[in-house]
């Protein structure tokens, strides 16, 4: 099954890089990332070109104007994006366990939507 992940960001580039990063040592590697920007002040781009030949996966970067908070709008820009059926959505600061991804996976059905929550460390 191929997978687009789609990542929402705004800012805090640090905390994007250390998901992008855990997204490596998936079990189920993604096909596809995707990078939806809702319109940082820092600059997310550079920060992804340098990251680019670190990652196991396609990358893509998605970018909106900032109007406020309009993260279903920058979740829209990704669906838009993706390639693959199966989409997984994730915010900036998930660090994803090993087999993060291949739970989604291992549970796949048509029509079925599956949530998950984040185990909070601190």
């Amino acid at each position: 099954m191929k997978i687009s992940v789609v990542l929402i960001v705004f800012n805090r580039a640090e905390l994007m890089t250390k998901s992008l990063l855990s997204l490596n040592y998936q079990s189920h590697l993604p096909d596809e990332v995707i990078v939806t920007d809702d319109g940082s002040e820092e600059n997310i781009l550079s920060v992804l070109k340098e990251l680019v030949p670190k990652l196991k996966y396609k990358l893509k970067y998605v970018w909106q104007e900032h109007k406020d908070f309009r993260a279903a709008k920058a979740r829209n820009n990704g669906v838009r994006a993706a390639k693959n059926d199966f989409l997984i959505f994730i915010d900036q600061d998930i660090i994803s366990t090993k087999n993060y991804l291949k739970t989604f996976v291992d549970h796949a059905e048509v029509n079925k939507f599956i949530v998950s929550y984040p185990i909070r460390l601190t």
